[in-house]
Order: structure tokens, then C-alpha cells, then sequence
């Protein structure tokens, strides 16, 4: 069998374009690689300054039964996450990422032929920052905190149609009760965690959020769930927070100030964060 001269040139061609190819792939990973590591020692530091001695992971997410124990989100079966952080804040074990919650969907339409197929689709739930803290006194009840609006659209699919049951609580706090869905078989306990301060905290602050803001209580924990549509901590594309590491690491502050706002507002009640109680 005669190679001609086509065929070596057509192989030499081939394997320029095989290696160029794969040092392209190198380069972008060896980018990609860089910019995690930026981030993880900019995150790492931002988040010692809040939570001293805290653990981050930006590869990994909170465990999937920790997020559906909530029963905070309705309807999804795939999720994922990262930016994992464990520690404390001010003596209060906290966990904390990023979570994506999304449900697969398989629906039946015709094609242009007339024909019925089969599509499936992905319907984001819940995007956004998830943080959990540890009570000191463990509740006798589960308490659950949804935006108390007309579902529609997008809502009505993020957090179920929106119906009044008998786990619905009302509080002497009009402007809560129009903010925010109360869910509790046990009304002693929300009474016993939702003060009249914390009350108006939250919807002063919710109002700022830019998102929806969710609140569980349940067991020995608080969850707080951010439905922003945002990857905190993140890497602006480019350069820009590369070449301006300090404003960069503001930007990381002013992402956990919401969350640790609320956590200040809870750790003003003693019967939740005093282990003497009362």
C-alpha cells in the first residue's frame, strides 16, 4: 500500500489541528484554574474577616437532604451548588453555598410534521444563597416563612399555587402578614420566634433583598434561602475584579451582610440563641 503525498499532508494538517486543539483546551483550563484559585484565597479571606476559622469549599453545595427536609421549595429533582462555607458567626454554627434547585419536566407537543413528541425541559425552582444556622434551643415545631404574594407566572411555579391552609398563622403585624405566608401546625411557635422586631426587620429588609427571601425553622436550625437568581461570590467576566482584588472582596462583604443582618436580628431573641432560655 503507497501513502501519496496528499494523504501525509492531509495527516500532518490533522495532527497540527489536534494539537492546537489541545493546547487550546490547556490554556482555558489552565485559566479556568487560576481564576478558582483567586477566588477561593479573595473568598477565603473575606469570609475569615465574618466568620474566623470557617471551612470553603467552592466546589461543594449543602446536602441535598438538608435543602428538602425544609420543604421550603416545591417540586424539584435536580440539585446542585457551590461556594460551601462551615463555621460560626458570633459563637452560632453556621453552613452556608449556593444552591440551584430545578425540576425536569417531560411534556408531549406536535412537531411541525403534525406528529407528537416527546420534550423534556428544565424549570429553575430556586436559585440563589442558602444559609443554615444552629439554634441553641432545638423547636417543638416546624415554622415555615414564604413571600405571601399572588403566584402567577413564574411564582406559581417556584413556590406552588398559592392557597390558604390550616397551617396558615396570622400576627398582630399587618404589613408581615401582607409580606409574608406563615406555615406552622404549631402556632406557639411562631409567636415564640417571631417577635415584633424581627417582624419588621425582615420586611424592611426583604423589600431590599432584590429577591425572595424564605425562612425555616425546624429542629436546632434556621434556614434562610435567597431566591435572587445570583452565584455570590463570583468572578465578574474579564479582568476587572482580577486587576482590583479590594473592591472585589467589598463586593463578597456586601453579599453576606443580608444574610448576617438577619442572623443578628434572630440572635436578639433569647428563647432561640440563649442557652439559658427563658
Amino acid at each position: 500500500m503507497t501513502i501519496t503525498t496528499g494523504a501525509i499532508l492531509l495527516l500532518l494538517v490533522l495532527s497540527g489541528v489536534l494539537v492546537l486543539i489541545w493546547k487550546c483546551l490547556n490554556a482555558l483550563y489552565a485559566r479556568h484554574e487560576k481564576r478558582l484559585q483567586l477566588k477561593s484565597e479573595t473568598v477565603q479571606g473575606a469570609l475569615e474577616e465574618v466568620f474566623p476559622g470557617c471551612s470553603y469549599d467552592p466546589r461543594r453545595c449543602l446536602d441535598r437532604e438538608f435543602i428538602s427536609g425544609t420543604r421550603l421549595i416545591n417540586d424539584w429533582n435536580e440539585l446542585s451548588g457551590n461556594d460551601y462555607v462551615s463555621g460560626a458567626y458570633k459563637g452560632h454554627s453556621i453552613e452556608m453555598s449556593d444552591i440551584h434547585l430545578v425540576k425536569h419536566e417531560r411534556t408531549r407537543q406536535r412537531n411541525s410534521k403534525g406528529h407528537w413528541v416527546e420534550k423534556e425541559t428544565r424549570v429553575t425552582r430556586f436559585s440563589g444563597q442558602w444559609v443554615a444556622c444552629k439554634l441553641d434551643k432545638p423547636l417543638p415545631g416546624m415554622l415555615r416563612l414564604r413571600e405571601n404574594v399572588e403566584h402567577h407566572g413564574a411564582m406559581k411555579m417556584l413556590f406552588g399555587e398559592r392557597r390558604r391552609t390550616k397551617d396558615d398563622v396570622e400576627t398582630e403585624n399587618v404589613a408581615f402578614n401582607s409580606q409574608f405566608q406563615i406555615l406552622t401546625g404549631d402556632p406557639h411557635t411562631a409567636f415564640y420566634v417571631l417577635t415584633p422586631h424581627f417582624m419588621e426587620y425582615i420586611v424592611s429588609a426583604d423589600r431590599k433583598a432584590g429577591g425572595r427571601t424564605c425562612l425555616c425553622f425546624s429542629g436546632q436550625w434556621v434556614h434562610i434561602a435567597v431566591h435572587n437568581n445570583r452565584d455570590a461570590f463570583e468572578l465578574k467576566w474579564g479582568n476587572k475584579d482580577a486587576k482590583d482584588i479590594p473592591a472585589y472582596k467589598a463586593r463578597i462583604r456586601q453579599e453576606i451582610d443580608y444574610i448576617t443582618g438577619i442572623l443578628d436580628e434572630l440572635f436578639r431573641n433569647e428563647k432561640l440563641f440563649s442557652k439559658e432560655g427563658t
